[in-house]
């Protein structure tokens, strides 16, 4: 713990720390959003990164806790709406913390899963101050003044 209450976070980039305002879980399936996620947020927030929907969901299985999760709604083979309904089940608590990042173009099946959620979505393309928005306006929600413990 450093002196004014947030703990230190060892961070992704070897050496490098930060003062963690929360931890953040990006899931996308495209490398330039997770790096460019990761770059608007890091930090003050402890970014991890997940390629896929399944990798998200054996990172949280395995125990791995995020104060938010910024999530893709559109992947191949697994998509943000199955891994939200697998988190349901399995951890209730890290599906209420998602955020969905949508394109736009989506099926009718995701416009209802949107609708019927009350989960946040942030629409692409996004810029850093949208996103730094929506990540204080979530965390504050949350009650979020230090990360999420594994």
């Amino acid at each position: 713990m450093m002196g004014n209450g947030k703990k230190k976070i060892r961070v992704s980039e070897g050496e490098r720390t930060a003062e963690a305002s929360g931890r953040i879980l990006v899931v996308d399936d495209e490398p330039m959003i997770r790096a460019t996620l990761e770059r608007m947020l890091e930090p003050p927030h402890a970014l991890s990164s997940a390629a896929s929907a399944r990798q998200a969901l054996e990172s949280i299985g395995s125990g791995a806790r995020f104060d938010l999760i910024l999530c893709d709604l559109m992947m191949p083979e697994m998509n943000g709406m199955d891994l939200y309904q697998a988190l349901e089940k399995a951890c209730p608590d890290q599906a209420r913390r998602m955020v969905f990042m949508t394109g736009g173009a989506f099926t009718s099946w995701g416009t209802e899963f949107l609708s019927s959620i009350s989960s946040p979505q942030l629409e692409k393309p996004f810029s850093p101050a949208q996103v730094r928005a929506l990540v204080a306006k979530q965390l504050e929600s949350l009650g979020k003044s230090r990360p999420a413990s594994d």
